[in-house]
């Protein structure tokens, strides 16, 4: 029983420090970058779709829980097998400088269809957690976008507007 109350001790006072430490990455001021995979599904109905992206955000921490930086990635349509590449302006915040800070966020910039000549105007507000250097990340994304079709005859060119709503997950490392 004494060692058991011994060990106890020892990992309490190992382990209490920890959970009160300022870790958060958002309060420490800055430059800061970050490598995420997220995972997009479109529900619309006239667009169904699922996507992955391998994405890079760079940019400044204020110190204060404030972080503003671009991305960019390569993503993948599993539906089209097409080819994107999103560019954004990324806005967080972070709510406490703890080692597991809950956090927002918001992304406005656009993105662009390598083989399908699609360019769209995307916005998503999100919400999620930072574990130390990780994070997950839960989001809305609203893409309003043009398609233009097949070109080299004149009279060939058509080009169609498109609206569509998709939920995202985005787990991260920051580095």
């Amino acid at each position: 029983m004494k060692k058991i109350v011994i060990l106890s001790f020892l990992i309490a006072a190992f382990c209490a420090p920890a959970l009160h430490a300022r870790q958060s990455l958002g309060f420490k001021k800055g430059y800061t970058s970050s490598v995420e995979l997220r995972a997009m599904t479109v529900a619309d109905s006239d667009r169904k779709g699922h996507f992955m992206f391998v994405e890079t955000v760079h940019g400044y921490a204020f110190g204060d829980g404030l972080f503003l930086g671009g991305g960019t990635g390569l993503g993948y349509s599993f539906t089209t097998s097409d080819f994107l590449l999103p560019l954004y302006a990324k806005g967080k915040y972070n709510f406490s400088d703890r080692p597991v800070s809950p956090f927002v966020g918001v992304e406005l910039g656009m993105g662009i269809g390598l083989s399908q000549k699609d360019l769209s105007f995307m916005a998503s507000p999100s919400f999620g957690l930072d574990i130390r250097r990780f994070s997950v990340e839960f989001s809305y994304m609203f893409h309003e976008g043009k398609n233009w079709g097949p070109a080299g005859k004149p009279g060939s060119n058509w080009a169609s507007y498109y609206k569509l709503n998709s939920l995202n997950i985005s787990v991260g490392y920051w580095f």
